[in-house]
């Protein structure tokens, strides 16, 4: 069976499997794409997915938020406190975060906090970005700052923050003008996948405190119907108002795909000296500045693959020593909501794109 076949198949027996109704994986050699699939349905009973369905990206909004800052790389200093551009966040441990803190996952930040829920350190944010970075700049640290890696929701709100600052407009406005304009994401469409029934994920979240020990008194905001075209992280969509540092991004697999090709060199608005740096290893291996790394097997022995995934089953991925990158998108949370687990899949996607 030919690699091409084999991604076709992939994304088929993902669909039959139930990654999700949907699948697509689009692989890009070089300047152009290489090989497209798709399979099932937007949602159960809905239209017939295809390479132009527009996926909730989840924590792959991540990468726009890096880039977004790549860009401003001149302007941001990696290494001055997090307090000179966000006053908020300042007092105690917090003085000596930066900004490539943040990026590493090493500022000692909650891996995640529901803002939109009332709690002991303050009262719900709803539809307020400035109040709800404020909020997550005021929350007690939950580790010494750079004692580790600790995969941080809240660390990459604070870095939107920043990015906004720094362009001096909102956060969407930062992130279109610098990252998704130029890149040709064209942002909401007709053709979107569901993702889970409202916030029934989160709800459990919080009444169980699994898998983050998080204390609330109240929720004020849950929605109960499905998501179709609203971020379904509950922090995007409650307390920022649709779009985030850590979530809010919904594209279809080729403006996915876009992302992770800037990481392979040659585009004339990141330059090769910043794409190095922010693609090289920090001081977790599994950790670049604002990508995850992670190597896959092909056919000359293991490759360095640099990314991220996304809680709704999305996934960016780039090998600059192969000169490929491709985006794998399910909507894996539709319709149980409870999200199935994909890894095998990316795994598989991974190999056969190595091999195309």
């Amino acid at each position: 069976m030919s690699e091409s076949c084999g991604l076709r198949d992939a994304v088929t027996s993902a669909v039959d499997e139930r990654a999700g109704p949907t699948a697509v994986v689009l692989a890009v050699a070089g300047a152009g794409p290489a090989a497209s699939y798709a399979a099932g349905r937007t949602s159960l009973g809905g239209a017939p997915a295809g390479p132009g369905t527009r996926f909730d990206l989840a924590s792959v909004t991540k990468v726009a938020t890096t880039l977004a800052v790549m860009r401003l790389r001149r302007e941001i200093d990696l290494d001055r406190p997090v307090r000179a551009v966000l006053p908020a966040f300042a007092g105690g441990s917090r003085d000596s975060v930066t900004a490539r803190d943040l990026l590493l996952h090493r500022a000692g930040l909650w891996e995640w906090w529901p803002l939109y829920a009332d709690a002991s350190d303050g009262p719900a944010v709803l539809g307020d970005p400035d109040a709800a970075v404020a909020r997550a700049a005021a929350l007690p640290l939950r580790y010494r700052p750079g004692s580790g890696r600790h995969y941080s929701d809240l660390g990459f709100q604070l870095l939107g923050a920043i990015v906004a600052a720094v362009h001096g407009t909102d956060l969407r406005t930062a992130v279109a003008s610098l990252v998704t304009g130029p890149l040709g994401l064209r942002g909401y469409g007709p053709d979107v996948a569901a993702t889970s029934y409202g916030d029934s994920w989160e709800r459990r979240m919080i009444a169980t405190g699994t898998p983050y020990p998080v204390s609330v008194h109240g929720v004020p905001a849950s929605r109960r119907h499905w998501l179709v075209g609203e971020a379904n992280d509950g922090n995007a969509h409650h307390a920022f108002g649709g779009f985030a540092g850590h979530a809010g991004l919904f594209a279809t697999a080729e403006e996915t795909a876009g992302l992770g090709a800037v990481m392979l060199g040659g585009h004339p608005l990141w330059p090769s000296s910043v794409v190095e740096e922010f693609a090289a290893p920090g001081p977790d291996p599994e950790q670049a500045l604002g990508w995850r790394r992670w190597e896959v097997r092909a056919p000359g022995g293991p490759v360095t693959v640099l990314g991220h995934p996304g809680f709704t089953g999305t996934e960016v991925a780039v090998a600059p020593s192969l000169g490929r990158c491709w985006a794998l998108l399910t909507n894996r949370l539709h319709p149980t909501s409870s999200p199935v687990d994909v890894t095998a899949l990316r795994a598989r996607v991974a190999r056969l794109v190595a091999r195309l």
